[in-house]
């Protein structure tokens, strides 16, 4: 009978303490992981690229997300992912009603009077401040090529 009785008060103590910290160190670890803002800004890139008109999306798992002209920025719950485009600038187009309506389908002769004034519209847009806004269930890219000008249209 050499050794450590089981029974031994402390070594229940002892085992006690480390279940505690190990379930205190489980329960510490992050629940969700921080939404992914590579895929999104990976395909804003590809679109971007085409040298002809081009649209595409992106599925999106996020509460919140901002797009500026040179990066999209996607948040849940205090954990937030940001990925610059490669492609920049693109022109957000979900604070310009017109914008929107044009990255959605609408062809850009029926929402502006020429191509610089779709250009001057796509400047103005890349010049404001994202704000962050929900975020739906994708990100939406179309390129829109009128006569000699190029616009990328981002929006969720």
């Amino acid at each position: 009978m050499l050794g450590t009785p089981v029974d031994a008060w402390y070594l229940w103590i002892g085992t006690g303490i480390v279940a505690l910290a190990i379930l205190g160190i489980g329960l510490s670890l992050p629940s969700v992981a921080p939404p992914d803002a590579v895929g999104p800004a990976e395909t804003v890139d590809r679109t971007a690229a085409h040298s002809h008109p081009v649209t595409a999306e992106h599925p999106i798992d996020a509460d919140e997300i901002r797009i500026g002209a040179d990066s999209i920025e996607l948040r849940t719950g205090d954990k937030t992912s940001t990925h610059r485009f490669l492609s920049a600038p693109v022109t957000p187009a979900d604070n310009d009603e017109t914008l929107e309506s044009v990255m959605w389908g609408t062809p850009p002769d029926h929402r502006f009077d020429s191509p610089k004034a779709l250009q001057n519209a796509s400047v103005e847009a890349q010049r404001q401040e994202p704000e962050w806004r929900p975020a739906g269930d994708r990100v939406f890219v179309r390129t829109v090529h009128w006569g000699e000008h190029n616009v990328t249209l981002v929006g969720a």
